[in-house]
């Protein structure tokens, strides 16, 4: 481990260094959260109040915390009317009694959090950003911040500093590749569900996509048997204007090769990032299914679990799902999110840290995108997913994370939640996860009643899609469960099953928390028109 350059002893000269000259891109309300009480005891944070107004005005000018708060606030709609008649509130945290890793005369800084004043509103804003406040350092020139908590020992996590603008570029590209090179060779949870899936499943239809040649429909029955199968399934947010489908009129034609200047661009990336990869095929719902043929369309839906889970990986388009006509890939000032260096003013002492966003993965589960029924199963399903966002992010059943932090986030909570310190993936809620000693002892069933309340806050375009959408789900469940299931509900667990209520306010159960924003609820059969809880 080489030594830190964050905590060298400081010159003398350091105490008579004008205030105005610490972290000078700062606006006024940031640098006074740089400055520490001499008497680090007397309480354990620092407190700046903000209005919108001052936030966006920083921003402008390059403030580096204003850009990240920033950047949060238009995480969600609305965001003028967020904050109401309060504002905004900064907070660094320091733990006292708890000096620096670096050097033992520093104190020990945690994080700074924002917060909006008297927010109501039921997405992940509601619980504000934390940037921690980290001591950086070098492990075989691999850049690491040591994460400290209360009453722990500093915890390495690597850390992304230097983020680029583009994600289709070389260095994401190398991203995805180590993520999927170490999930099948060093995730023991990751490799067994590979072995338990030994069959040759292939959808009906996949697009092949590997030569140089127009991608073109194929009908899977007629590959060779020694012909690479692999395919990567996309999940999107439909676009009605204007929407490429295959139909009974034009089948013939998209076997015989699809036009690119009829893809919309998400469809053009997903090409583009199989053919880079080296996957052949690509499953793309509005071309693989015949859209007016309602029997080809029950027969592939009936096949819907299947298809995602023997899928090589998953794209999702998250970002896209937010801007209509984005594609894949994103170009955006990482401004607001990238790790930066950050000056602290201790009396005499001045010394830097980094901030990093330690609530980055959640932004993975703020997407429109997965609020969609069909996502919901699409994503619990797949074995490895890779979210196309401002941020890349990733999640099998072993991690999920974001390129922020590519070995894994920083843990979060002190009970472990879905989709943020627990993989979001079927493997996990039937066991194979870090919150149980003894799988035996997991009650399934609630952890089904936990699925179905967060089923119940996303949206479907048609009322009858609800139990399609989650018949995959309920095939997976009732290897595990050996239950009777009818319609959404399991025979040995019918009584606690019927015993709904419309909350007031999001409420989060089951062993592994839930981690979603509130959406409405396309009813079932039972007219549910509302997200429900137990």
């Amino acid at each position: 481990m080489s030594t830190s350059s964050v905590s060298a002893a400081p010159d003398p000269s350091e105490s008579e260094q004008d205030i105005e000259s610490l972290n000078p891109s700062f606006c006024a309300n940031c640098r006074k959260l740089c400055i520490l009480p001499e008497d680090l005891d007397s309480k354990e944070q620092l407190h700046v109040e903000y209005t919108l107004e001052d936030i966006t005005e920083a921003a402008k000018r390059k403030c580096l915390l204003c850009c990240h708060f920033l950047t949060f606030l238009q995480s969600g709609d609305d965001i003028e009317n967020i904050a109401g008649d309060g504002g905004f509130h900064a907070h660094l945290i320091y733990i006292t009694n708890h000096p620096s890793h670096d050097a033992s005369d520093l104190p020990g800084l945690h994080s700074i959090k924002f917060s909006i004043d008297g927010y109501t509103g039921l997405d992940d804003r509601r619980f504000g950003l934390q940037l921690r406040v980290a001591e950086y350092n070098l492990s075989n020139g691999t850049p690491f911040v040591y994460q400290r908590h209360k009453h722990n020992v500093p915890r390495s996590v690597r850390v992304t500093t230097a983020l680029t603008s583009w994600t289709g570029d070389e260095a994401h590209l190398r991203t995805i590749t180590e993520w999927i090179r170490k999930c099948e060779e060093t995730h023991s949870a990751c490799r067994q569900v590979k072995l338990e899936r030994t069959g040759t499943f292939v959808p009906t239809r996949l697009i092949d996509v590997s030569t140089a040649h127009l991608p073109r429909l194929t009908i899977t029955a007629g590959l060779s048997d020694k012909k690479d199968r692999r395919y990567i399934t996309l999940s999107h947010r439909w676009q009605n204007r204007d929407m490429p489908k295959l139909l009974t009129s034009n089948l013939h034609e998209l076997l015989e090769g699809i036009q690119p200047n009829t893809l919309p661009a998400v469809f053009l990336d997903a090409i583009d990032l199989c053919r880079r990869l080296s996957i052949p095929f690509v499953w793309i719902d509005a071309l693989c299914l015949i859209q007016d043929d309602p029997a080809d369309c029950d027969h592939e839906i009936s096949s819907m679990g299947e298809i995602y889970a023997n899928a090589f990986v998953h794209m999702g388009a998250t970002r896209a799902s937010n801007i209509p006509g984005t594609g894949l890939y994103t170009r955006l000032d990482s401004t607001g999110l990238a790790p930066f260096y950050i000056d602290f003013q201790w009396g005499a002492r001045r010394f830097s840290r980094i901030l990093h966003e330690a609530t980055a993965v959640k932004r993975i589960n703020q997407s429109k995108l997965m609020s969609r029924g069909w996502v919901f199963q699409e994503r619990l399903l797949s074995p490895k997913s890779i979210y196309f966002d401002d941020l890349l992010g990733w999640e099998c059943t072993q991690l999920v994370t974001t390129e922020l932090h590519p070995e894994g986030p920083p843990p979060l909570s002190r009970r472990p939640v879905w989709g943020v310190d627990l993989p979001f993936k079927v493997p996990s809620l039937l066991g194979r996860d870090t919150v149980d000693t003894d799988p035996r002892t997991v009650d399934h069933h609630l952890r089904w009643l936990a699925l179905a309340q967060w089923f119940s806050m996303c949206q479907l375009t048609y009322d009858g899609d609800a139990l399609p959408a989650l018949s995959g789900l309920a095939r997976a469940f009732q290897a595990k469960l050996q239950d009777r299931y009818v319609a959404g509900i399991w025979y040995k667990d019918i009584v606690r099953s019927l015993l709904w209520l419309k909350p007031r306010l999001f409420k989060e159960i089951s062993d592994g928390q839930l981690d979603r924003p509130q959406k409405s609820h396309r009813g079932s059969s039972s007219s549910i028109t509302a997200p429900m809880q137990q």
